[in-house]
């Protein structure tokens, strides 16, 4: 099979909004219509269901080269919007979901906060930048108190930013399957991993119990394969999780046997529909190439 999994983030109502965006990761929703409209047309998209199926006996989906949508982190603006348009268009996709922010009142995430902070200037665009690189390898909890000290906090969770409940997540299971983004979104390699896989169990458990079914399929929270050990890789995700995905850039292409613990995922910014589409065509010639 040839798959090249696409990450989205937050959806946003208009282009406006992008100015709270400094790392570009969210998108607009006109953008992700047009995405959606360019991929249905030269691609297969296909589900999870479809993926654990066909990646583990190597069999061949299809024809055309196949894209498997993801979104991440929960964002309710983001689930909702993605909900509704891949409704209309008779699609799915998998949002990973670190379930112990869900239902966190006025919680924000402390990149958003990091973004906050540059957008109204109280830091600058490099100091952001530096930080982020610092807090994404350090556990959740030790990463907001670091970006809540430097920024002054947070200044008031917007629409924009606010995450999920668990009952917005059971609404959009129609078109939605869910997979774990960590317990907290902490780096792995911050956590040992007997501590990750109690973390792991318990947000695969949670997300079960809020009926949200059972998840079969893991993102590597900030997506560096170099940050999850093998350790961590066998005692921690083994046996816990179907398939497994980093955000390295990259595609699987043919009947070879891809690790489906190391799968790579590709970020998608509010880029052009065309300019999209070149990027992934160069992620399956890469991958063709590299057989």
């Amino acid at each position: 099979m040839s798959l090249c999994t696409l990450i989205y983030h937050n959806i946003f109502d208009d282009d406006a909004d992008l100015a709270y965006d400094p790392f570009g990761i969210a998108v607009t929703r006109s953008t992700f219509v047009s995405h959606l409209k360019m991929l249905k047309s030269r691609y297969q998209l296909v589900s999870q269901a479809q993926i654990t199926e066909a990646i583990n006996p190597d069999t061949v989906l299809g024809g055309m080269d196949c894209i498997l949508l993801t979104i991440d982190d929960g964002y309710a603006q983001g689930i909702l919007t993605a909900a509704e348009v891949l409704r209309e268009m008779g699609e799915r996709a998998l949002a990973f979901i670190p379930p112990a922010h869900i239902d966190s009142a006025g919680h924000r995430y402390w990149w958003d906060i990091l973004a906050d902070g540059m957008a109204s200037e109280r830091i600058s665009v490099f100091e952001g930048m530096a930080m982020q690189g610092s807090a994404t390898r350090m556990p959740y909890i030790e990463a907001e108190e670091f970006v809540r000290g430097v920024t002054g906090g947070d200044v008031g969770c917007s629409k924009r930013f606010e995450l999920a409940r668990w009952e917005t997540l059971r609404i959009a299971h129609d078109v939605f399957d869910y997979g774990v983004h960590g317990l907290r979104h902490d780096c792995f390699s911050a956590v040992h991993w007997s501590q990750l896989r109690a973390d792991l169990t318990m947000a695969k458990e949670r997300l079960i119990a809020e009926n949200c079914g059972a998840p079969v399929a893991l993102a590597y929270p900030y997506g560096d394969a170099a940050a999850v050990t093998k350790e961590q890789v066998e005692h921690a995700v083994t046996n816990q999780f179907e398939l497994a995905f980093t955000a390295t850039k990259g595609a699987v292409v043919g009947q070879s046997r891809s690790n489906v613990l190391l799968l790579p995922r590709c970020f998608v910014s509010n880029c052009p529909s065309e300019r999209l589409n070149d990027q992934i065509q160069r992620r399956f010639s890469s991958a063709l190439q590299s057989q």
